[in-house]
């Protein structure tokens, strides 16, 4: 009787042993399921271990309000695939644009003001311009929208419709100038990680930026990696001369995205358009809040 009792009490204590060993793996799969995901918004930050699939998932679970102007980056539909992942959110502001007498009230995120323009349906010709109007504004009557306005330039007159020899001779000569015009080929400096600014701006030209985009371009890499690029963010894990979070995603730029400043420039090329419109709309983001 004894016996028995000892058996039933050691097969007691194996039952539960392996109920607790489940468990502790079930748990343990849980826990390497689940990702520290940190979701910037504006100047706020919030930190959060979950087992979310998507970006989406992920603001839902957090609790996160997301409205229809808004923009969030990553998109909602893209996977978190790996831990310390983050997400920002840039959110749609109210914006007053008037065009002569003629007022648009727009909410959006949008900064670069040739898209604004094109948002509130305004065509701008060659020498029209979009103003941000900061001084005299009458805040009863505006609130807390920004203001920008439709500036006007001189119209392009078209040449005179007749055309004398001379400019027929003179036209001649462009075109057979254009056609034996020889292109220099452009010389790119070597792959170093210390780079000075006559350096970057190589690269910067060399991955296709426009001409009157250089400046532009040069003060926002500067900012953010002095065009390093192997540049890493300790806290977040950002990589690169564009800070590319995770730094992987230049690989839709090339193979070489580790280590090859033109590709991780051209994939900075595509994330400005794509988010701002262009490098002066992504500096405008940059002034006012600090980061892009």
């Amino acid at each position: 009787m004894a016996g028995t009792i000892v058996l039933a009490g050691i097969f007691a204590f194996l039952s539960i042993a392996k109920l607790v060993g489940a468990n502790a793996s079930a748990n343990d799969n849980e826990a390497r399921n689940q990702n520290f995901v940190t979701i910037h918004d504006g100047e706020d930050t919030l930190t959060i271990k979950t087992d979310a699939k998507t970006v989406g998932e992920a603001l839902k679970r957090a609790k996160i309000d997301i409205n229809e102007n808004d923009l969030v980056d990553p998109e909602k539909n893209q996977e978190i695939d790996s831990n310390n992942f983050h997400i920002d959110l840039y959110r749609a502001r109210p914006v007053i644009i008037k065009n002569g007498n003629e007022r648009k009230y727009l909410m959006t995120a949008q900064y670069d003001r040739d898209l604004l323009a094109k948002e509130a349906g305004i065509t701008l010709g060659k020498n029209d311009t979009l103003k941000s109007v900061q001084e005299n504004r009458n805040i009863l009557e505006t609130g807390l929208s920004e203001i920008y306005e439709v500036s006007r330039g001189e119209k392009v007159e078209d040449g005179p419709e007749k055309i004398n020899e001379k400019t027929v001779e003179i036209s001649k000569l462009e075109s057979v100038k254009e056609e034996t015009k020889v292109e220099t080929p452009v010389s790119i400096p070597a792959f170093t990680t210390n780079p000075d600014e006559a350096t970057c701006k190589a690269w910067i030209r060399a991955a296709g930026v426009a001409e009157k985009d250089v400046e532009t371009a040069y003060w926002m890499i500067t900012k953010e990696s002095h065009c390093r690029y192997n540049a890493t963010n300790r806290s977040s894990g950002a990589y690169g001369i564009p800070q590319a979070l995770p730094g992987r995603k230049m690989a839709s730029a090339g193979s070489d995205w580790e280590t090859n400043p033109i590709t991780q420039i051209k994939w900075m090329i595509s994330y400005v358009n794509g988010r701002y419109g262009g490098w002066n709309g992504a500096k405008a983001w940059w002034d006012a809040h600090r980061w892009y």
